[in-house]
């Protein structure tokens, strides 16, 4: 009687309590974030784009790449902000994975691709962050990063399957592609060498700069400034947070229907 009894308890909290809560706890999560973006976003981190400003600046979207998904929280107000675009996003932790899946399930036109955007094809390392950050890993070897931010930490680096973002966009033939959101830790230039056969079909570009080596090899700004500027892209908006600029919305010349 008492095993019995055990075994319904554990199947019911297993499979009607958790999925009960779980789903409470997203459907809240949703609601909150999309109070959130009617109120202008009040409180977003300094240093990044509201996703309302960028609607502003882009107007109409119909597809968004996003480069380093992370646990899906970025997906989400991007999905919330453009209720009409496809949205493919690249993320390779999987650590991280489940809570992207878990927060995202409902939304059908969000497409989720388990790999590290590189620029090649291989199995490579993947430096993995924990303590205050776990969307601080890369493919690159921390450096200053570990001074400048000490709350983190890389204890581990595991094998991660990379490759060319470029060939995700042939073989899903996304021919226009209206945002690229990239977040991925240094490994910026990499990703936009890949990428810059097919810039001709990308309308703006947002990502993560920096003015200091974080991670061992890593392009800084100037050098990020440059790619663009030899590829008739524009920077449109700089953020900071009151030190150096650490986000930047670039935008494609070729499109004059930008904002």
């Amino acid at each position: 009687m008492i095993r019995r009894f055990r075994e319904w308890l554990i199947e019911y909290i297993y499979w009607r309590l958790i999925p009960f809560f779980s789903k409470l706890h997203f459907e809240l999560e949703i609601k909150r974030l999309a109070a959130y973006l009617a109120a202008g976003e009040v409180g977003r981190n300094s240093g990044e784009i509201t996703k309302t400003e960028l609607r502003t600046i882009l107007g109409s979207v119909s597809n968004i790449l996003e480069i380093g998904a992370n646990d899906g929280r970025d997906t989400l107000e991007l999905a919330l902000t453009f209720p009409n675009a496809q949205i493919h996003a690249v993320e390779c932790d999987v650590r991280l994975i489940g809570l992207f899946h878990q927060r995202m399930h409902r939304f059908k036109r969000v497409h989720l691709y388990s790999f590290a955007a590189w620029n090649t094809e291989r199995f490579i390392k993947f430096y993995s962050s924990s303590g205050t950050s776990m969307g601080s890993s890369s493919l690159l070897k921390p450096k200053l990063i570990k001074d400048l931010e000490p709350g983190i930490s890389f204890d581990s680096d595991i094998p991660v399957l990379a490759a060319p973002v470029s060939k995700l966009i042939e073989s899903i033939a996304l021919n226009e592609i209206d945002l690229v959101w990239m977040d991925v830790q240094g490994a910026e230039f990499t990703i936009l060498k890949d990428l810059q056969p097919f810039l001709m079909r990308i309308k703006s570009i947002y990502l993560e700069v920096e003015h200091q080596e974080k991670y061992e090899g890593e392009a800084l700004y100037s050098e990020i400034l440059e790619f663009f500027s030899s590829n008739d892209f524009a920077p449109r908006r700089e953020m900071n947070d009151g030190s150096q600029v650490v986000n930047a919305l670039f935008t494609n010349n070729r499109f004059s229907n930008i904002g």
